[in-house]
């Protein structure tokens, strides 16, 4: 489960991005490669050095799922 404002407020976008990566057991250099890959698929190249609160909520939202986007078995969505 992923809410829309779990990022961390004092980290920008690509430091929230790498922190989920290592979080979920990816190695430090895989997910250097990754987060790249990851921002591309969710459309936020060129965000990486913006706080969450320069971010509106959808912007939130794909920042924090964009290292599931890469490799997922299953990926749900609800919007409730």
């Amino acid at each position: 489960m992923i809410f829309q404002s779990c990022m961390f407020p004092h980290m920008n976008v690509l430091e929230n991005v790498m922190c989920r990566l290592k979080m979920s057991g990816v190695a430090r250099e895989k997910a250097r490669v990754r987060r790249g890959e990851a921002l591309k698929n969710v459309g936020l190249v060129g965000y990486d050095d913006r706080l969450p609160s320069e971010l509106s909520g959808g912007q939130q939202q794909r920042v924090a799922r964009a290292p599931l986007v890469l490799e997922p078995e299953v990926l749900l969505f609800d919007d409730r």
